[in-house]
């Protein structure tokens, strides 16, 4: 039994194929998945970490490139007054929109959530009142001798399911 599988599997290599084509597929799918999921968490987190490591290599670099010729008189001031309209022109008011759009984002949805919550509720005690009114207005003819009992428990599981 365990035999016939293997045979079938081999006497098709086209199937074969496609078999190990879908599956190389799939684990190329999940990879992407896992790096769109992973860089941008760790990518930041690096970037910080080896800020000063890839600055210094560039430095080397920019020494290299420009046959030692290029010496910075002032200690790196000049690239710090350089940088800083770029950082409070750029990136400060870019993350203040990035955070201000998330912030807008989740009281949306919280605020879409609350009313949501409300509307199924008054919809529940709009039933409710509904169930109560139809108990209460239960005719006696038609009712059990033991009438007054039954509404009475209709009313105590109300009361229960209330409270």
């Amino acid at each position: 039994a365990g035999g016939g599988s293997l045979g079938a599997s081999s006497a098709d290599p086209a199937a074969d194929a496609k078999r190990s084509a879908r599956r190389d597929a799939e684990r190329m799918t999940r990879a992407i998945d896992d790096l769109l999921r992973y860089v941008p968490v760790f990518s930041p987190i690096l970037a910080y970490m080896t800020y000063e490591d890839v600055a210094r290599t560039f430095n080397v670099l920019i020494d290299l490139l420009s046959s030692r010729n290029w010496v910075p008189v002032d200690g790196g001031a000049y690239a710090a007054q350089i940088i800083t309209p770029a950082i409070n022109g750029i990136v400060v008011p870019s993350i203040a929109i990035l955070f201000a759009t998330l912030i807008s984002n989740t009281v949306t949805t919280l605020r879409q959530r609350q009313i949501d919550v409300r509307t199924a509720l008054n919809m529940e005690a709009g039933e409710i009142r509904v169930l109560e009114s139809m108990v209460d207005s239960l005719p006696e003819g038609l009712l059990p001798s033991g009438s007054n009992d039954a509404q009475d428990r209709c009313r105590a599981y109300l009361v229960q399911y209330t409270t």
